[in-house]
């Protein structure tokens, strides 16, 4: 009976806590979820072990602020985990400061390859930025048991954004992805076919990584 009462009563300081960070979750909205921290981790929070761990005689609460206050740092930390595990996918395992290279990863030249995307799907030709490849590595693809695990920078890719960055007037060194997204400049293909629609030819108005896509695979794939 003591047994079954603890589990119980362990179950139940673990669903509180599980509660406030959905609620927590959802309150930054659905455009964050998908780059936070799965709920089932929360509980590993060591600012909730006094908590968790508290005698069982009753459930007992926990003040909400003190909650709130624990998540940032924990997503925080959670999230530079995540970014240092890309690094190591990719073979830069960091000598110095890892800041430093995962500073140099933000930037737009910085365009990532999915290896197993060219025979799963084609949307990891070309990833830009952490939020993208992190989306691309916890989707698994239909037919298949693990996500895609085969990823590298190659040269040219960064060749292409390279171009496009110094088309627009910005400096290739310097520039990151999130700048260029921000622009939402459009371009056009000398070497694509019009197309008809309604009577009116055509030719499609690409963005900057559908425009780095489309030139990496011309040049890689042929």
């Amino acid at each position: 009976m003591i047994s079954r009462k603890v589990e119980r009563l362990k179950a139940e300081r673990q669903s509180l806590i599980k509660g406030i960070y959905k609620d927590y979750k959802k309150a930054r909205g659905p455009k964050s979820w998908e780059y936070l921290p799965p709920t089932r981790l929360v509980t590993t929070i060591g600012g909730f072990a006094a908590f968790l761990n508290a005698e069982f005689s009753c459930r007992g609460d926990i003040p909400m602020e003190y909650a709130l206050s624990l998540f940032p740092d924990f997503i925080t930390e959670w999230t530079r985990g995540q970014k240092v595990k890309i690094l190591r996918l990719l073979s830069l395992e960091p000598q110095n400061n890892i800041d430093d290279l995962i500073r140099k990863f933000e930037l737009a030249t910085c365009v990532v390859t999915c290896g197993d995307c060219k025979l799963r799907r084609t949307d990891g030709i070309a990833l830009f930025g952490w939020n993208e490849i992190f989306l691309h590595m916890r989707k698994i693809v239909p037919g298949h048991r693990k996500p895609c695990n085969k990823y590298m920078i190659t040269e040219v890719a960064k060749i292409a954004a390279s171009s496009l960055i110094s088309y627009v007037g910005l400096d290739p060194a310097t520039t990151t992805s999130q700048e260029m997204h921000n622009r939402n400049d459009r371009f056009l293909c000398g070497d694509c076919i019009a197309f008809a629609s309604q009577g009116i030819h055509d030719t499609k108005a690409y963005t900057w990584t559908e425009c780095v896509r489309l030139l990496f695979v011309r040049t890689f794939f042929g």
